[in-house]
């Protein structure tokens, strides 16, 4: 099982080495809250506090929780909350979430994915929505898996035919 944290300074070595094998792996940091655009880890952890501010719909963000997903001390994974009913939501989902790439096909995505449907409850969202590019068969695999229904689908204009789940459990 893994253990969930809130993002701190201390996590920042793990971090390094998370965005370091995900560079030289697919490169693609889609339901990491960012880390992949940050210039580094020190970089995305400061960003992370505007992101859970209130501040943050003021700057043009989904106000955003992360936690990270630990295996004794090995970072497995990011799962991210977004309160909101915004329409953002519609392509972006209540949950985002993001599997390094040695630790796939290990059961951590489906575990992460019903952790963040708990975490969600906690925020306030009662029927959690998780959002995935049509052509991401790994993560409509882990979000059907974990139990979300699929709930119909999208167009955005960057990342193109988006497929929504619910939570219906």
């Amino acid at each position: 099982m893994l253990r969930l944290t809130i993002p701190r300074e201390t996590d920042l070595p793990a971090l390094a080495d998370y965005r370091r094998e995900v560079f030289l792996g697919d490169g693609d940091f889609d339901g990491t809250a960012g880390l992949g655009s940050a210039s580094d880890a020190a970089e995305w952890l400061a960003r992370l506090k505007v992101l859970s501010s209130p501040d943050a719909p003021r700057r043009g963000w989904l106000r955003t929780f992360v936690y990270l997903g630990y295996n004794g001390e090995q970072l497995c994974g990011i799962v991210n909350i977004r309160p909101t009913e915004d329409e953002a939501v519609r392509t972006a989902g209540h949950i985002g979430y993001h599997m390094r790439p040695s630790e796939r096909r290990r059961g951590y995505g489906r575990e992460l994915l019903l952790r963040g449907a708990s975490l969600c409850r906690v925020h306030g969202i009662a029927v959690p929505l998780v959002c995935v590019q049509a052509d991401n068969e790994a993560s409509i695999r882990t979000a059907l898996s974990a139990g979300f229904a699929p709930d119909g689908e999208e167009r955005h204009p960057e990342f193109g035919r988006i497929l929504r789940f619910r939570a219906d459990f």
